[in-house]
């Protein structure tokens, strides 16, 4: 089996029986912590796993070149900073569209897109926790304030208030997802 890191042939020492072992051996010994996977091609074709574990279904034998490539994690987050005003601007109009749907009556449409927005909402925060933590930023206070909107609007919807749902989307939310591209 031929191993390329970043375009340079590498060997590995140990008994492995599958691409999941494999993988995890190079994670641990062969690429620093700066790091992270950007791609993975097997045997010339570019692999992702459709569900978990999917790697330890292909055997050694099977696996005839494996090419890993690399990128440095600072600049995923500069990347993922650089184009989050899309981001936060989609994700304004949502609360501003969902709000007026609140303040319409039509429940059963504005949840159906609450919902949607929530998720979108949550792994925003995610990324932009873990990205705090690699781009060495200090947003703990907006990103506080961004998570405290977000209990909030839960419990205004699990309350069933909708018009207090509306407005904190409108003018709670909206604003903060505004200001947050100085993050």
């Amino acid at each position: 089996m031929k191993i390329l890191i970043d375009g340079t042939e590498t060997t590995l020492s140990g008994s492995f029986g599958n691409l999941e072992e494999v993988l995890q051996e190079i994670l641990k010994n062969q690429i620093s912590e700066e790091k992270i996977v950007w791609t993975v091609r097997l045997n010339g074709e570019n692999y992702s796993e459709k569900s978990p574990h999917d790697a330890r279904k292909i055997r050694i034998d099977d696996i005839y070149t494996l090419e890993i490539g690399t990128t440095d994690k600072t600049g995923i987050g500069r990347s993922f900073l650089e184009n989050s005003g899309m981001i936060f601007d989609n994700l304004c109009k949502s609360a501003e569209k969902i709000s007026g749907l609140f303040r319409m009556s039509d429940e059963k449409e504005a949840n159906r897109h609450f919902v949607k927005f929530l998720e979108s909402y949550r792994d925003l925060i995610l990324m932009f926790r873990q990205g705090e933590d690699i781009l060495e930023l200090d947003s703990q206070e907006k990103l506080a304030s961004l998570e405290k909107i977000a209990d909030e609007i839960i419990a205004a919807q699990e309350k069933e208030d909708w018009i207090m749902l509306a407005d904190l989307l409108e003018y709670e939310l909206a604003p903060l997802l505004k200001g947050a591209l100085s993050l």
